[in-house]
C-alpha cells in the first residue's frame, strides 16, 4: 500500500523515553466464570466433541456462552464463521493481563479446558452472547498456534472493526474502589467540553485525582495488541471494577488532559501518554488512519507499549496496514508476513528493507540507533540485530534526529538518488555515499536524567564545547544552537524562524551560567543577551535541547565540523553522507570491508 508523508500536527505527539516494560501477566487472574450453564449431563449431549478442528484461513471460530444456574461451571462452544460471509453478531474482548489462576477453568466445546484462558469474572451476570477472544478462539496448543496465529493476525482489523462492540476489561475484582469516581470525573470533563486551564480547577484538591490516576496506570494501557483492538472497534466500552464508560467519553477527557500542562504534570504516566496516541489514532480514522501514518512513524510511536513475543512489536501493527486483496475481497495484503517461526532478527532486518524499499529513503536507519546501560556503547551479539536494523523491541532507544513530516526533513543525503545493491548476505545492507570526514575529539554522552534536573548536563556539554574551540573558533552562536538542538524546534518540526531559535537557546545559555556568552562570543555577547532577554523563552530551548541531547555526545572532526552522535561514537570513527539519508551517519569498519552503523 502507499505511504503518505504524516500531517506536521503529528509531529507533536509525545513519545516517552522508554521505560522497563511492566511484569507480563495472562488473562487467568482477571478471568473467572462468564456465565452459567447448562447441568453437565445436558452439555456433552448436546455440543461437540471436537475442541480445536482445522481453521479455514479466511475464517474464524467464534465463542458461544450458554446461560445456566447461577454457581455452576461455564459451558461454552466454538463455532467456525467465515469472514466474507455475513457474520452473526458478536462482540470482541480485550483485556488486561493477569497472573495465572490455575484454580479456574470452563467447558469449552465438551472438554476441560485448562489452558490457562478464562472469561472476565462477574460476567456469569451477561447470559447468552457470542464473543472473540484470542485466548480461546485461537488454538494455544504450541503445535498448532504459529499456524493459526499467522493467519488470525493478519485478520485482527477485520475481527475487532466488524465486532459490534468491543469490550474493554480493565480488571473487574470487587476490590477496584477508585472505578465509579475516576469514571464520574471523566464523565464530567467530557460534559464540559471545555479547555482546563491553569486556575481553572475541575476538583477542589490534587487528591480527587487520584482514581484517575489509578485508572492511567493499568496496565491494558501498555499492551501493544490494545492499539488496534480500540483504534478499530466500532464502539468500545471499558468496564473497571462494576462500573462501565464508553470509550468515546474517556477519549475527550483524555484530549483535555493533554491540553492542560498542569493536569498533565500532575497525571503524566506512560499509561496516559498511550491513551492519548489511542486518541490520536482513533480520531484519525475518519479520514483513513493508514494513509496519514506510514508504518515507520507507528513503529516508533508504539515503543513504550508491551509484547510477550519481541515479533509483535511489528504484527501488533499490522492492521494498519491491511488493503484489500482484489482476488479474495478480504482484508489479507499486509506489510509482512506474520510469519510466527521466523525470528524476531529475520522479522525486523525484513521490516527494514521493506521500509527501505517502499519509502525509496534510508529514514529507518535513524531509529536503528541504541544506547548502552549508563550512556555506554551498546554491545550487539552475533545474534543480535545488524547496526542498521531496528529492534523494535529494545527500550534502550534515542530521540531520532531524522523526521518524518514535510516541515521535519533534514536534506542531507536527499538530491541524490538512493543506491541500495543487493549482498548475499542478508544481515549486510549495500549503501551508496561519499566520507566527509572523521571523528577527532569526543565529549561524554548526555545521561537521561528529568527534564528538571537537565539543567547541569546541559552545563557540563556547554563547558566542553568551550574547551573544544583550540585555534578555531568553529563555534558561532548560530552553529551551537543549530547543532545542539539538530537544527530541530520545541516541537521536533525543523527550525523555520533562526533569529527566534537563537534567541531561545541564548535565553537557555544565560539561565545556565551568564559567563558563557562573554567567553563564547565576547564581540557579540551584549547584543545576544538583549536578543535573549527580549525575544527568547527558556522552556521551548530547554526542551529542543532535551530531546535531542540524551544519551548522545558531541564531537569535533579533523576538519572542524561539530557534530552530533551516540554516547559509543569513538576517534577514528567516519563521518559520512548516504545517498537518500536526511542526516550524516557516523560508521565504524568492520571486518572484510564491511561497516557498521554507529
Amino acid at each position: 500500500m502507499p505511504y503518505t508523508t504524516v500531517n506536521e500536527k503529528d509531529s507533536e505527539l509525545p513519545r516517552l523515553e522508554a521505560q522497563p516494560p511492566s511484569t507480563p501477566r495472562s488473562i487467568c487472574h482477571y478471568l473467572n466464570p462468564f456465565s452459567t450453564c447448562f447441568p453437565l449431563s445436558r452439555l456433552f449431549t448436546s455440543m461437540p466433541r471436537v475442541l480445536y478442528g482445522h481453521l479455514p484461513s479466511n475464517s474464524i471460530r467464534l465463542l458461544h456462552i450458554h446461560p445456566g444456574e447461577p454457581g455452576t461451571p461455564i459451558y461454552c462452544s466454538l463455532k467456525l464463521a467465515r469472514i466474507d460471509d455475513s457474520l452473526p453478531e458478536y462482540e470482541a474482548l480485550s483485556y488486561v493481563w493477569g497472573k495465572q489462576d490455575v484454580g479456574m477453568s470452563i467447558w469449552l466445546n465438551g472438554h476441560k479446558h485448562t489452558s490457562g484462558a478464562r472469561l472476565p469474572k462477574g460476567s456469569g451476570k451477561w447470559g447468552k452472547r457470542v464473543i472473540w477472544v484470542d485466548a480461546l478462539c485461537i488454538n494455544q496448543k504450541l503445535k498448532d498456534e504459529a499456524y493459526e496465529k499467522h493467519h488470525q493476525v493478519g485478520l485482527m482489523r477485520e475481527i475487532y472493526s466488524r465486532a459490534s462492540r468491543v469490550l474493554v476489561w480493565l480488571g473487574t475484582d470487587d476490590s477496584y474502589q477508585e472505578a465509579a469516581p475516576a469514571f464520574a470525573i471523566l464523565n464530567a470533563m467530557a460534559k464540559a467540553n471545555t479547555h482546563v486551564g491553569p486556575g481553572i480547577p475541575l476538583l477542589d484538591s490534587e487528591s480527587e485525582w487520584v482514581p484517575v490516576m489509578a485508572l492511567f496506570i493499568n496496565t491494558w494501557f501498555t499492551r501493544m495488541w490494545a492499539i488496534q483492538e480500540l483504534v478499530f472497534a466500532r464502539s468500545a466500552t471499558f468496564i473497571w471494577g462494576q462500573e462501565e464508560l464508553s470509550w468515546e467519553v474517556i477519549s475527550a477527557a483524555v484530549g483535555i488532559i493533554r491540553a492542560c500542562p498542569a493536569l498533565v504534570a500532575e497525571l503524566e504516566t506512560r499509561q496516559l501518554t498511550n491513551a492519548f496516541l489511542m486518541h490520536h489514532l482513533r480520531n484519525k480514522k475518519l479520514s483513513d488512519v493508514t494513509s496519514a501514518h506510514p508504518f515507520l512513524h507507528l513503529l516508533d510511536l508504539s515503543r513504550s507499549f508491551d509484547v510477550t513475543y519481541p515479533e509483535d512489536k511489528v504484527f501488533g501493527l499490522l492492521g494498519f496496514t491491511a488493503c484489500k486483496s482484489k482476488e479474495k475481497g478480504t482484508e489479507m495484503n499486509l506489510f509482512i508476513d506474520p510469519d510466527y517461526t521466523r525470528s524476531p532478527k529475520e522479522i525486523y532486518t525484513d521490516v527494514a528493507r521493506k521500509l527501505i524499499q517502499q519509502s525509496g529513503n534510508l529514514d529507518v536507519l535513524s531509529y536503528a540507533m541504541q544506547y548502552g546501560v549508563g550512556g555506554a556503547e551498546e554491545v550487539r551479539k552475533e545474534e543480535e540485530m545488524p547496526t542498521w536494523v531496528a529492534d523494535w523491541s529494545s527500550k534502550n532507544v534515542v530521540y531520532p534526529i531524522a523526521g518524518l513530516g514535510p516541515e521535519s526533513r533534514h536534506m542531507s543525503g536527499m538530491g541524490r538518488e538512493m543506491n541500495v545493491a543487493a549482498t548475499e548476505n542478508p544481515g549486510i545492507i549495500k549503501l551508496a555515499g561519499v566520507r566527509v570526514d572523521v571523528v577527532e575529539h569526543v565529549s561524554k554522552p548526555v545521561p537521561f536524567k528529568h527534564i528538571r534536573e537537565f539543567d547541569d548536563e546541559f552545563k557540563k556539554l556547554m563547558e566542553w564545547c568551550i574547551k573544544s574551540r583550540g585555534s578555531k573558533d568553529i563555534h558561532t552562536a548560530e552553529t551551537l544552537a543549530s547543532m545542539l538542538t539538530a537544527g530541530r524546534q520545541a516541537d521536533g518540526t525543523l527550525v523555520k524562524d533562526p533569529e527566534s531559535h537563537l534567541a531561545d537557546f541564548c535565553a537557555y545559555i544565560c539561565e545556565i551560567d551568564k559567563t558563557f556568552l562573554s567567553t563564547l562570543w565576547p564581540s557579540r555577547a551584549e547584543r545576544l543577551a538583549v536578543l535573549a532577554k527580549e525575544n527568547g523563552n527558556l522552556g521551548r530551548a530547554r526542551k529542543a535541547t532535551f530531546r535531542v541531547l540524551c544519551h548522545r555526545s558531541a564531537f569535533v572532526t579533523g576538519g572542524g565540523r561539530l557534530a552530533l552522535g551516540l554516547g559509543g561514537v569513538r576517534r577514528g570513527d567516519i563521518v559520512a553522507v548516504l545517498w537518500g539519508a536526511q542526516v550524516p551517519f557516523v560508521l565504524r569498519r568492520g571486518d572484510e570491508e564491511v561497516f557498521e552503523l554507529r
